[in-house]
């Protein structure tokens, strides 16, 4: 049968996995009355790079050889995958013939070949954690599928717990709508997310989690109680959105989009970033595309600021507890978003600005908070220690504080304080707003770097002459002063705990 004769559906499972589906639609004037319909146009666009970057099971069992547990893993073949709805564009659900007693779990997946290495990386980590109740348990299976090149099955996915009850997103979204959290069980999902952080923390070299977020939050009941207690999800460890980024890593990351493909002339400023970019790596060769695509095995994941903050860590001397610290300040935004019922924290230019209405609408119904830091329904002492984990972000500068001056109105981003409209003074003013906010971010990025590398240059000089003392013995002062007044997470949780019992 010729691939004209398969029908739609026959030529897309034909294709490599990867693939996409492309809709567009087309307006088509009428022959006869001239009116304007729509027409859709689809096409099927093959995709190679994921099966090329697949890595085979027993590929990734001889790379981790003593570094994960894979006991009780099944080894799932694609064909036993039944398909029953899509989650996310990376989540499905689907039953799998005799596994799980026939009910629903999810697969995860991704079907792009630059993503494959993050897939990889939260596989091994979750081979590698030791069970925690708040904490996405082992896999259920590895589902490897057979590709067309070098007729061998690689790992294209696996499988985990389906949690019905959702996100804790989508739990804040409902807030005050249909229900209305207790302090109690606020205080409980708090408590719970930070103990999760502890455990992750303990997990030998590479143990951190740096993409924080009520996405990446679910809930399950539980059966004694009643109440819902909180499961971290996403152990991909490739970072998380400006937004909820410490300002020590969103800075750097800010810096390396500049010396990638930012539109920067070469030499120059683009230079001088690299530059600095380099020596703060320590790699005189290090650019922002040199790891690659492929899957390659590492501690850690792929992301460069992550990653050096992690290498501070190991070398229990400068910075020691940047990583811990780091960490802490995305905690300190979710507690924001738990007590303040949000589920954005909207204080920047980035997928939450394209995922949320304006907040202004929300919190005049409401009562509550619009927009981290401001605070109208949190305890005094909840407020305190959230101030306390988020030392040093741009938001408590109230001489020009951080706000992204852009909101989304049906569809569309305007400028703060605007009626509506789609005039081009309105896209003139947004753009303008944009404009000064990626000014004010990427000046406050420079000033960083200098600082840090000032900074780590002294304290390196002092651990010459006089052993190997940590940042606090080494005389600093902005930023970094901040960070290291933010709270370790075992102040955090005893705080939370004192909070929870008075």
């Amino acid at each position: 049968m010729g691939e004209g004769e398969l029908g739609l559906e026959g030529r897309w499972w034909s294709m490599p996995f990867g693939s996409a589906v492309v809709v567009d639609f087309v307006e088509v004037a009428g022959e006869e009355d001239g009116v304007v319909r729509v027409e859709e146009e689809v096409a099927l666009v093959p995709g190679y790079g994921v099966e090329q970057g697949m890595v085979d099971w027993q590929g990734l069992r001889a790379m981790w050889e003593g570094e994960v547990d894979w006991e009780g893993v099944e080894v799932v073949e694609w064909e036993r995958l039944r398909f029953k709805r899509q989650v996310h564009e990376v989540i499905s659900l689907v039953e799998v013939a005799g596994l799980a007693e026939g009910k629903e779990v999810v697969l995860k997946s991704v079907l792009q070949q630059q993503e494959q290495r993050y897939m990889y990386n939260e596989l091994k980590m979750l081979l590698s954690l030791g069970s925690h109740p708040n904490l996405i348990g082992r896999p259920l299976g590895v589902v490897t599928k057979k590709g067309r090149f070098g007729n061998r099955r690689g790992v294209c996915g696996f499988l985990l717990e389906w949690f019905p009850l959702s996100s804790l997103k989508e739990r804040l979204l409902r807030d005050d709508y249909e229900e209305t959290t207790s302090t109690e069980q606020k205080l409980r999902w708090a408590r719970q997310v930070t103990e999760a952080f502890v455990h992750i923390n303990g997990h030998n070299n590479a143990g951190f989690y740096p993409d924080l977020k009520p996405d990446n939050i679910v809930l399950r009941e539980d059966a004694k109680t009643g109440m819902l207690d909180a499961v971290l999800i996403d152990l991909e460890q490739r970072g998380g959105w400006f937004a909820w980024s410490p300002p020590e890593v969103a800075y750097v990351e800010y810096l390396e989009m500049l010396a990638n493909e930012s539109g920067l002339p070469e030499g120059g400023l683009k230079d001088e970033i690299l530059e600095q970019l380099r020596e703060y790596y320590g790699d005189p060769e290090w650019s922002p595309d040199a790891a690659g695509p492929r899957y390659h095995n590492t501690d850690g994941g792929f992301s460069s600021p992550w990653l050096a903050l992690l290498e501070a860590r190991k070398a229990k001397g400068w910075g020691t507890h940047f990583l811990e610290r780091a960490q802490v300040f995305m905690l300190g935004k979710l507690l924001w978003c738990i007590f303040a019922g949000q589920p954005f924290v909207r204080c920047g230019i980035d997928h939450e600005v394209l995922r949320d209405g304006d907040p202004g609408y929300e919190s005049r119904r409401s009562g509550k908070a619009r927009a981290f830091p401001e605070f109208k329904k949190t305890p005094r002492a909840v407020r305190e220690l959230i101030q306390a984990c988020t030392a040093g972000a741009p938001e408590w500068d109230t001489s020009q504080p951080r706000l992204p001056g852009v909101v989304l109105r049906g569809g569309k981003l305007h400028p703060v304080g605007s009626t509506g409209g789609h005039t081009p003074t309105i896209a003139v003013d947004t753009l303008n707003a944009a404009r000064r906010f990626w000014n004010r971010e990427v000046e406050l990025a420079r000033s960083f770097m200098e600082e840090l590398l000032l900074d780590r240059g002294s304290s390196l000089e002092s651990m010459k002459e006089k052993g190997s003392p940590t940042l606090d013995s080494v005389a600093t002062s902005g930023l970094l002063d901040q960070v290291q007044t933010r709270p370790l997470f075992s102040k955090v949780l005893e705080q939370l705990n004192r909070i929870a019992s008075g």
